[in-house]
């Protein structure tokens, strides 16, 4: 019985690992080092989400320095050290950052730098937009703008960052072009609203000739919005206020413009999905770019309020992205309840079968062993019968010419002593003879007559035969009998008793 529960179990061992092969695929893990946190890199983040969506063997890890260098740096070596496929870094500042990323390169992790630069050569792939070209356009704008003439402030980023370092070469070398626009002044930020606000709220402090201000350029949106505020609360003539970033949403750089609150700004693109992407075709060993640089747009008056409503259009279809893919995951995890059930149920079923067919093996080999135990029994008795019948034999021939013995003169003319000695032997051979009839009857179940010389004709003559005297001297009223017997000895006795 014990191999039947064997059997099931390797059943039951058999289905579990189907039910983990059916699902089996390969896991990437990929680490994402943003080294800010602001409404830019939240769209950002929700796209790469939303390209996880279409690869269900991606799992993302966010980590956000908050502009720190030596936080972000503590972050990728614990992204590293946890375990990660791939590293999609945006680097705080130029330099900083690349041991970091150096370590995790070195390790064989594959490194994607996304929107800002590093100078380290050890990344396996490079995306983001042209922040040079931004500024050489923004700078352009602005000369048209003010037709070729005018004071402007330029609003810096992070010191040390590659887009505040090259979206300013960019801006400046524009300007360069246009002799009539003056830089008034270049003032040092961190892409932070409140920082703009104060660093030109000082300068403003300091600088009476305010209200000759054209023009502020922001190197983002929330940095001219920080300068507007500034420029707000000092009173008098507003100047035009520019930016970079150009998001969808409420707060958003395109609804700015759209209520003129910025005069312009430029698109930078997030393009998280594509991000994404990227990182599968690398871990899957597809082509890839070395550099990818994103398309962007300027943001206007003129274009706004499209592009806003292009914008919100993404968002709502992203939005009903998200719905479906949450709904998604509520119908695969029921469908992995319901795969559950149906493999403890098929499990449950083969276990029942194989019960039922390990008690119908059990009870066929009791079957088995119980007809054995019969044919021994049968063969016993068969031996014990054959046994009985040759002691019965000897016996009848025995018992049947001693009691005819006893009853010559020879008998009653012995002494005393050998009267007494055949008496002897007369009844111990009745009492074996009785064994042994006894032992017959209980084997074949019917009374089987004491052979005696009175009874000759009931014992072992299977079927008495008249047989007529064709031609005899005989007397013709004397009967013929045929004897029939396997032992010459019980015919000699039998014929010796019958010839009278």
């Amino acid at each position: 019985m014990r191999k039947y529960y064997h059997f099931a179990f390797i059943i039951l061992m058999f289905l579990g690992l189907l039910a983990s092969c059916s699902h089996h695929e390969q896991k990437y893990r990929i680490g994402v080092s943003q080294c800010s946190d602001d409404i830019w890199r939240d769209k950002q983040n929700s796209e790469l989400q939303i390209g996880a969506y279409f690869h269900d063997n991606v799992e993302l890890r966010f980590a956000v320095a908050y502009d720190s260098d030596e936080r972000q740096i503590q972050q990728i070596d614990s992204l590293v050290e946890t375990g990660i496929d791939l590293l999609i870094v945006a680097p705080n500042q130029v330099s900083t950052i690349s041991p970091a990323i150096d370590r995790a390169y070195d390790k064989g992790i594959p490194v994607i730098v996304f929107e800002r630069k590093t100078n380290t050569k050890k990344y396996t792939a490079y995306m983001g937009a042209d922040n040079y070209e931004m500024g050489h356009l923004m700078g352009e704008y602005v000369a048209t703008r003010l037709n070729e003439r005018g004071r402007i402030i330029e609003v810096m980023g992070l010191k040390g960052s590659s887009p505040a370092i090259e979206r300013h070469n960019g801006f400046r070398e524009a300007i360069a072009e246009h002799p009539g626009i003056q830089v008034v002044a270049t003032l040092q930020g961190d892409w932070t609203e409140p920082t703009a606000y104060n660093t030109v709220k000082q300068w403003l402090n300091k600088d009476k000739g305010a209200e000759k201000i054209d023009l502020v350029f922001g190197m983002n949106d929330r940095t001219a919005m920080g300068a507007r505020k500034a420029f707000e609360e000092a009173g008098g003539p507003l100047p035009l206020f520019c930016g970079i970033d150009g998001l969808p949403g409420e707060n958003g750089g395109i609804r700015l413009v759209q209520d003129s609150l910025l005069d312009a700004s430029y698109i930078y693109p997030t393009h998280g999905d594509q991000l994404l992407q990227l990182a599968v075709d690398i871990l899957e060993g597809k082509p890839y770019k070395k550099e990818t640089k994103l398309m962007s747009a300027l943001v206007t008056q003129e274009n706004a309020r499209v592009l806003l409503m292009e914008s919100e259009e993404i968002m709502r279809q992203s939005y009903n992205l998200e719905q479906l893919h949450e709904k998604a995951n509520e119908y695969q995890a029921q469908l992995g309840n319901q795969r559950t059930l149906i493999f403890v149920a098929l499990a449950a079923i083969f276990l029942l079968l194989a019960l039922l067919v390990g008690i119908y093996m059990y009870y066929l080999q009791r079957a088995r062993i119980q007809d054995e135990r019969m044919e021994m029994e049968r063969e016993q008795l068969d031996f014990y019968t054959q046994v009985s019948h040759e002691l019965r034999t000897p016996l009848t021939l025995i018992q049947g010419p001693l009691d005819q013995l006893l009853r010559t003169n020879d008998f009653r003319n012995a002494s005393d002593e050998a009267r007494e000695l055949f008496t002897i032997v007369r009844r111990n051979t009745h009492h074996l003879t009785g064994i042994v009839n006894k032992m017959l009857d209980a084997q074949v179940g019917t009374p089987i007559q004491e052979m005696t010389s009175a009874q000759v004709d009931a014992i072992t003559v299977s079927h008495p035969i008249a047989v007529p005297a064709a031609a005899t001297e005989q007397d013709e009223d004397a009967p013929t009998v045929l004897i029939v017997d396997d032992n010459a000895d019980i015919r000699t006795y039998l014929r010796s008793i019958l010839q009278g």
